[in-house]
């Protein structure tokens, strides 16, 4: 069976320094709510959850920080039709693991993962790319298509922005 290559591009340098900086100030500070899910493993409580902040969805903005996220982030990608904006931190873990992105809509649309910061944990495509999770890039993907994220080891959690759009 042949494997079929998934189409993707990554932008790295995505956002002005002082907006990433904002950015990772926000995401990785003190002051950021973060919720806890629980993955499909429950033999593993230890090592499968994650945290995940909503900043939209519903059509509703459900996070006091969806205004900066929509000028600092969203503003400079080209957005016909906002569907979903979630934060996830993974955790480190002393072993690297993978949990699945779960696609949350049953219909093709776009997706976007924007790294928050730099860390050894990869995001994984259906087809086996690994993408590494550099400070400021982003994936810019076809939401069809499995994605899995790696913790990290060398960091205390790796943070993303995953967006959902038309």
């Amino acid at each position: 069976m042949k494997i079929k290559k998934i189409k993707h591009r990554i932008i790295p340098d995505f956002l002005e320094q002082e907006f990433y900086r904002n950015m990772q100030f926000i995401c990785l500070g003190d002051n950021f709510t973060w919720f806890l899910k629980s993955g499909s493993n429950v033999d593993d409580l230890q090592s499968d959850y994650y945290l995940t902040h909503i900043f939209y969805q519903n059509n509703i903005a459900s996070s006091n920080y969806f205004d900066f996220i929509q000028s600092n982030l969203l503003n400079f990608i080209k957005i016909n039709s906002l569907i979903s904006v979630k934060s996830i931190m993974l955790p480190s873990n002393k072993e690297v693991e993978s949990i699945e992105i779960i696609n949350e809509f049953e219909f093709k649309h776009n997706q976007a993962i924007y790294f928050v910061n730099t860390t050894n944990g990869n995001t994984v495509l259906q087809d086996g790319v690994k993408i590494k999770s550099n400070e400021n890039s982003i994936l810019m993907i076809e939401s069809s298509q499995k994605i899995y994220s790696e913790n990290c080891t060398n960091k205390k959690a790796k943070v993303m922005i995953l967006i959902d759009y038309f």
